[in-house]
């Protein structure tokens, strides 16, 4: 595993520790927002958005699970997280004026939509031609 993560470009190790450090925090947050204010911390929100933003819980560990063994399945789960997180957090913003900005969420959404392509290139198994790349 070592050897993999030595193998790839700086740029690449740096960008995957921040997506796992970024991930790692959401799960944080998510874990401490349901241990001090209980079932109902996304009260405000319509129940669809209120089990995302619960099952983010597991979903943010998930992610940084398969990004530090460098699982390309990672980078998939980790665009569809933050557009749908983006998405229904700005959407939230509208419902409930009392909703904090996602203002860092968007930035690190930014960051994994601008980066994935390189990442998913990167995190190719070697010897195995990605067609993208040709």
């Amino acid at each position: 595993m070592r050897s993999r993560w030595r193998a790839l470009p700086a740029w690449a190790r740096v960008t995957l520790g921040v997506y796992i450090g970024a991930f790692l925090v959401g799960t944080t947050t998510h874990i401490i927002d349901l241990a001090v204010l209980g079932r109902d911390v996304y009260g405000t929100a319509p129940a669809a958005f209120q089990v995302f933003f619960v099952a983010l819980t597991l979903l943010d560990p998930l992610i940084a699970i398969l990004l530090s063994r460098l699982h390309r399945s990672g980078l998939a789960l980790a665009v569809a997280v933050m557009v749908i997180d983006v998405t229904a957090n700005l959407l939230m913003t509208g419902i409930d004026p009392a909703w904090p900005w996602p203002f860092t969420q968007s930035l690190f959404g930014i960051l994994v939509l601008i980066t994935v392509t390189p990442l998913w290139l990167s995190l190719a198994p070697r010897g195995v031609r990605d067609p993208v790349a040709q």
